[in-house]
């Protein structure tokens, strides 16, 4: 980009600092390599400044070492395991023995509504 360090402010966009296509993958492939952090080269084309690319590393990195805590064991794979409530909700609304009012259309209640009104 061809700033100095010292001259650099969080406020303007990167592309405003003249960072383009090429120079954004170099900086994409260094965060890779400095960070263990991939992002999506559209986000340093966008409205993206200095501050938010320091945020976003930070970001990123937190959710690597989260995701890097949970460990597989092969043993436990077909024991039961909670649900979130979302899950939760989703598989009682899906199973048939509870009749709920805004439950999905069949195939057979879609043909019938087509046929009534031909």
């Amino acid at each position: 980009m061809g700033s100095s360090r010292n001259k650099l402010s969080s406020d303007p966009p990167l592309t405003q600092l003249g960072l383009e296509s090429i120079s954004a993958l170099q900086l994409q492939s260094l965060i890779w390599q400095e960070f263990g952090v991939q992002l999506p080269l559209l986000f340093f084309l966008g409205e993206t400044t200095l501050q938010t690319l320091v945020e976003r590393v930070a970001q990123e990195q937190r959710v690597h070492q989260v995701a890097t805590l949970l460990t597989a064991d092969p043993e436990q794979r077909y024991e039961p395991f909670p649900l979130t409530e979302i899950q939760q909700a989703y598989w009682v609304g899906r199973q048939r023995a509870l009749s709920l009012a805004t439950r999905q259309p069949d195939y057979l209640d879609v043909i019938f509504i087509i046929s009534v009104y031909r």
